[in-house]
């Protein structure tokens, strides 16, 4: 009732139409697997100039490479800032030197997380214009989702290593590196077939992550940045244990 009440006035449904729709129409990119193009998002900032919050440190990276590669430098730190991830190897692996802040190539990757998020929140919004009576609005966003789960499935999701892993637009390929953005899914809710989480159960497990004592690492390259080895950041913690505990079997099953 009280949800439901919150969302009825037309600003507030309309305030989270508008933030998801930005995605849709701001951040998408088609990707095309056996012949067929899919539809994922991904962070991309289409303004050049360093990050007014880091202002001289922009421009001096931007001063170890060629005047003809700065702008394109700039806006991809911006996308790096947009992901949350400021920084990590995760953005620069296929770049010219993967271990130099100044090969990022933040838009060039589709990221599981992202897409995770975004699903999760169509069906989330599919779910509130079901609940005012707006079958049109529902059925849209019901689509999106599930248009999304086809995406995701083709695109990111490894069947042999169980996991969902970044799509990397200029290489063709996923990228295989760990970091617990892999299980973004898991956390979402955003798969549709059961055995799936299994699966990514036993990927975590076969690859020893969960025996590291200080937490689950970012990622497991030693880059110097943040969003790095050997730092465990708290929300990431959170996806990773809340999406294996709510898929885990029963006991008895």
């Amino acid at each position: 009732g009280l949800r439901r009440a919150w969302l009825r006035p037309r600003d507030n449904i309309g305030t989270l139409a508008l933030e998801l729709d930005f995605w849709t129409e701001n951040r998408t990119v088609s990707v095309t697997s056996a012949g067929k193009s899919y539809f994922l998002n991904h962070y991309w900032v289409p303004f050049g100039g360093p990050r007014p919050e880091s202002y001289s440190k922009d421009a001096e990276l931007a001063a170890s490479v060629p005047g003809g590669h700065r702008e394109t430098l700039w806006a991809e730190l911006k996308a790096g800032a947009e992901s949350g991830w400021d920084f990590s190897s995760r953005w620069l692996v296929g770049g010219p030197n993967p271990s130099l802040l100044s090969s990022i190539r933040t838009s060039r990757l589709v990221p599981v997380d992202l897409n995770a998020f975004l699903c999760q929140a169509e069906g989330l919004m599919s779910d509130f214009y079901s609940r005012l009576g707006n079958d049109l609005q529902a059925a849209k966003y019901r689509n999106l989702r599930e248009q999304r789960l086809a995406a995701m499935k083709a695109i990111l999701w490894d069947e042999e290593r169980g996991a969902w892993f970044d799509y990397d637009l200029d290489n063709g390929r996923k990228n295989p590196e760990f970091y617990p953005s892999n299980l973004a899914p898991l956390w979402s809710g955003c798969f549709s077939d059961p055995g799936v989480a299994d699966k990514a159960l036993r990927y975590l497990e076969d690859s020893q992550i969960l025996t590291y004592q200080s937490g689950i690492p970012t990622s497991l390259r030693k880059t110097g940045q943040q969003w790095d080895f050997p730092n465990a950041w708290a929300p990431l913690q959170d996806l990773v244990i809340r999406g294996g505990t709510q898929h885990r079997p029963h006991p008895s099953a």
